[in-house]
C-alpha cells in the first residue's frame, strides 16, 4: 500500500513537472512569436512609409542602402562648373553634377538598371532634374546587372548654379516595390 501511494505521488509530481514545462514552453513560444511579429510589423511599416514618401529618411554619401532587389551606395559626387569648353561647356548659370554609384543586384535574376527612369536630383525648391549628358563620366552605371553582381559607374545631371540643398533620388517605378532612396548630397555644394 505504501509503495502504491509512493508511486501515485511520484506520478503526480512528474505530471506537475511535465505540465509546468509544457505551459512554460507554450508561453516562451508565444513570446518569441510575438517579438518576431512585432519586428516584422515594424520593418513593414518602415518600408510602407518609404514607399509612400512619409517619414522620408535621407542617407549620406558612403552609406549603403538596401531594397528588396538592390544595395546602393553613393560613392562620390563631382561638381563641374565649366565642362569641356569646346565640346560640352556648362551653360551660363548651370553646373554639371556627376554621381558615382555602386549597385549590387541582390536578386536571383538579372536586373536592368535604368538611371534615366529610376534616378533624379531634387533641389531646395522641389524641382526635379533628370539625367543628362555630362563630362567626367568614365564608366556608365546604366545597363544589365547579373544576379548577385555589383556594378560601379557614374550618371550625370545639370542643375542651376544657385542650388543649395540637393538630394539624389533612386525610385524604380513598378519594380522593387517602388522603394524610394534619398541621398543628401548638399555638402558637395558648399565648396563651389
Amino acid at each position: 500500500m505504501q509503495d502504491r501511494k509512493q508511486t501515485i505521488n511520484n506520478h503526480q509530481r512528474l505530471l506537475r513537472v511535465v505540465s509546468f514545462s509544457a505551459v512554460a514552453a507554450v508561453i516562451l513560444t508565444c513570446l518569441i512569436a510575438g517579438l518576431a511579429l512585432r519586428q516584422n510589423h515594424r520593418l513593414k511599416g518602415e518600408l510602407y512609409d518609404i514607399k509612400l514618401g512619409y517619414s522620408m529618411h535621407s542617407w549620406l554619401p558612403g552609406e549603403s542602402v538596401e531594397t528588396e532587389v538592390y544595395r546602393l551606395k553613393l560613392e562620390d559626387v563631382t561638381i563641374d562648373k565649366e565642362g569641356i569648353p569646346v565640346y560640352l561647356p556648362a551653360p551660363s548659370g548651370y553646373m554639371f553634377v556627376t554621381v558615382d554609384l555602386s549597385i549590387d543586384n541582390k536578386s536571383q535574376q538579372d536586373q536592368l538598371f535604368l538611371p534615366l527612369n529610376y534616378t533624379y536630383l531634387k533641389d531646395q525648391t522641389g524641382k526635379k532634374y533628370a539625367l543628362t549628358t555630362v563630362p567626367n563620366i568614365t564608366n556608365s552605371a546604366a545597363g544589365k546587372i547579373a544576379a548577385g553582381d555589383t556594378v560601379r559607374g557614374q550618371i550625370g545631371f545639370m542643375i542651376p548654379i544657385t542650388s543649395t540643398d540637393l538630394h539624389f533620388y533612386f525610385e524604380p517605378y513598378g519594380q522593387d516595390n517602388s522603394s524610394i532612396i534619398n541621398f543628401d548630397i548638399s555638402s558637395y555644394l558648399k565648396d563651389i
